[in-house]
């Protein structure tokens, strides 16, 4: 007997196939995005419990790596979530309810205004501006007493005579002997 011949596949067929691969919609691409940072989030908090020993730590560091990691797929980030923390979406339902509950304890009240509170002005105490310049201190001199002996020199000897010449640097004119 010959081969069968392979049946001509139709045309309408293969373009609705096609079409109903699931392409990648904002709002799933939004809902992964929230997924993995939440993986993310509990990955670095149970490293920063310091609770695991060394195999442990290994372990985590290296799915966050990969959760972390751009050129990593999709599908590869997804299995290390799911082996990390199993039904992670309904871990991540949990959290969000038990976020609420507290949210909906939480009172907020309007601010209302202080009536009792009080400005206070510091004072100091102004001092009159003396009339001359002069620097003076507050304490009483006492007159000099009789037995302080004022010494007098004589300075008829000492004559001062002013020169005409006034010294400078020439260093323009200064030069190196080699």
């Amino acid at each position: 007997m010959p081969p069968k011949r392979p049946k001509p596949v139709n045309q309408s067929l293969s373009n609705t196939t096609n079409n109903c691969l699931p392409e990648p919609d904002d709002n799933a691409a939004q809902q992964f995005e929230l997924e993995l940072k939440w993986c993310i989030q509990q990955l670095e908090g149970v490293l920063s419990a310091n609770k695991m020993n060394s195999r442990q730590v290994q372990d985590t560091t290296r799915s966050l790596t990969v959760l972390k990691s751009k050129n990593a797929p999709m599908v590869k980030k997804r299995q290390v979530m799911r082996a990390s923390f199993g039904d992670y979406r309904a871990k991540m339902a949990e959290e969000e309810k038990k976020m609420n509950k507290a949210l909906n304890r939480v009172t907020i009240f309007a601010s209302s205004p202080n009536t009792t509170s009080r400005f206070v002005k510091r004072s100091c105490a102004i001092m009159p501006e003396q009339t001359d310049n002069s620097f003076r201190f507050n304490f009483q001199v006492e007159p000099s007493a009789p037995n302080e002996k004022i010494v007098q020199t004589n300075n008829t000897n000492f004559s001062f005579h002013s020169s005409d010449n006034s010294f400078k640097f020439n260093f323009m004119e200064a030069q190196c002997d080699s």
